[in-house]
Formats: structure tokens, sequence, C-alpha cells
């Protein structure tokens, strides 16, 4: 996911150094990829919680 924002970065460089000036969608590029950081985050950490409840209930 990381490696999207180093991407897009590098995309949005290239497209002002040819003239693209149009900065709201280059930060709402960068937004999305923040979102898709963060819900994948959010996915891990459930993830890890219901393996941790489900250890707690074995035991």
């Amino acid at each position: 996911m990381c490696g999207f924002v180093l991407y897009d970065t590098q995309l949005i460089i290239e497209k002002r150094r040819n003239g693209d000036k149009d900065f709201v969608t280059h930060s709402v590029d960068l937004f999305v990829d923040l979102i898709g950081i963060f819900r994948r985050l959010v996915i891990i950490l459930t993830q890890r919680e219901q393996r941790r409840e489900e250890r707690n209930r074995r035991n």
C-alpha cells in the first residue's frame, strides 16, 4: 500500500513538470491512497483482535 503513495507521488511530480497544475486532483489521489492504507490497517487490527478472542475462548 505504501508503494502506491510513492508511485503516485512520483507520478504527481512528473505531471507537474509537464505542466499539470491541478493540485486538487493530485491531493485527492494521495488522499485515496491514505484511505486505502487506513482501511488495510483496520482490517489487520480487526483480524488480530478476532484471533486473540478466539485463543481466549479456547483457554
